[in-house]
């Protein structure tokens, strides 16, 4: 088969297949999968593009042997290709180099070595931990999850960004190859930090999902938010509302309503089995079993995605049928129903009672800083240095601000 054509091939069957957090495309893993078109005779040639942003030295670690040292690009088009439709430099959001070679960084051995403690596995406290630990520098990293990767584990939940997943293995590597001591499970406190020693503590702890109250009773009806149902902590029934249709809330909406739609295992069951004719497998791949709704309070959705990278996801909430209110806010919620609140094109309200099992919530995040306050205070006078990075800096943000944070601390170091 042309190479056009597979590639064209793996397109279509994203459209409708949602991949797990194990990195795996219709039950092969990834990298069996590359090394299979090869091998079947269904390639002849590998183009190597933007992979060569997030790892410029691909080539070289493929061939001789370092394959897990390789910083395997996420396909966001988040700050490449989007940065290309403004003339603004070319950049990537897990390699912070890219976009910034001019600046001359400080990544010689250090020329005094420090015991340095990170606290928070996320992407910031995992990168600036490799570079402190690539340095010299006597680096342990403390994390209060069963595994590093923080929010990582999330965002490779909705179906058009699963190749995420592959950076909390590449994480994993490379913490043990940069000497990082990594203890996992362990939750930090004030007193915890100021009597490990220290002589530097970086806090990388990352942000929690805002919260806001809902009007009425709530019978009938669970209140979460947009993590709790990427973490599977939440299983809603078939009536969903989204609160907040910025990209969490577009991308969980979609989660959502792909659940209730086709995998590629149940397309090819029936189709092969010739269970339903092909009309109406077409049907199904459709729709949903499972009614999802995103109210959002601005008049645009999607505002927040990066230019040129919301229009796949947009299509495919259209293809699932996913419904979107604009200028909305749900009024009410009570016995099983929500009232959701809009405004018509001649500016005069317009009441929407739709059936509602679960109102998911997608409407910002916030810092994690009151153990940065309280460790500023104590570690006062004491000659340990404190930096904050990442979300619980100053505001929540994107995995590209983190990992420039931590490439210009640990150089700092």
């Amino acid at each position: 088969m042309h190479f056009s054509l597979i590639n064209l091939f793996v397109k279509e069957l994203q459209v409708f297949h949602r991949s797990p957090e194990t990195g795996y495309f219709c039950g092969i893993p990834i990298k069996k999968y590359r090394e299979l078109t090869l091998a079947l005779g269904r390639a002849d040639i590998i183009n190597l593009s933007r992979v060569l942003l997030a790892d410029p030295d691909w080539p070289l670690k493929a061939m001789t042997g370092r394959e897990d040292e390789i910083r395997h690009c996420c396909a966001c088009n988040q700050a490449c290709l989007a940065n290309s439709f403004f003339g603004k430099p070319c950049e990537c959001i897990i390699n912070p180099e890219v976009g910034r070679e001019t600046v001359c960084y400080h990544t010689a051995p250090a020329a005094v070595i420090k015991n340095i403690l990170v606290v928070g596995g996320g992407p910031a406290g995992c990168e600036v931990a490799v570079r402190l630990g690539q340095r010299g520098h006597r680096v342990t990293l403390w994390e209060k999850n069963s595994r590093i990767g923080g929010q990582i584990s999330l965002a490779c939940r909705p179906s058009a960004k699963y190749e995420f997943a592959g950076l909390i293995p590449y994480y994993e590597n490379m913490l043990r190859k940069a000497g990082v001591r990594v203890i996992c499970g362990k939750e930090a406190a004030a007193g915890d930090i100021v009597r490990s020693g220290a002589d530097c503590v970086v806090l990388a702890l990352g942000s929690m999902p805002r919260r806001v109250p809902v009007r009425g009773n709530l019978r009938g009806i669970t209140v979460c938010t947009a993590a709790e149902i990427l973490g599977e902590e939440v299983i809603p029934g078939r009536n969903v509302i989204v609160m907040g249709g910025g990209s969490v809330g577009c991308e969980t909406a979609e989660y959502l309503a792909r659940e209730g739609s086709l995998s590629p295992e149940q397309y090819f069951f029936l189709s092969y089995h010739g269970v339903e004719p092909p009309e109406r497998l077409e049907a199904m791949l459709r729709s949903s079993d499972r009614t999802v709704s995103i109210a959002e309070i601005t008049d645009r959705m999607g505002s927040n995605f990066p230019a040129g990278t919301a229009w796949p996801l947009m299509a495919e909430l259209k293809r699932l049928g996913v419904r979107k209110y604009l200028c909305a806010e749900i009024e009410e919620a009570s016995d099983g129903y929500a009232v959701i609140r809009t405004r018509g094109s001649d500016g005069a309200e317009v009441m929407h009672r739709i059936p509602c099992d679960c109102i998911v919530q997608a409407v910002g995040s916030i810092p994690q800083d009151s153990l940065a306050r309280k460790l500023k205070q104590e570690l006062a006078g004491t000659g340990t240095e404190l930096y904050v990075i990442g979300d619980c800096s100053v505001k929540a943000g994107t995995i590209r601000n983190a990992t420039v944070q931590a490439l210009e601390i640990a150089c700092r170091i």
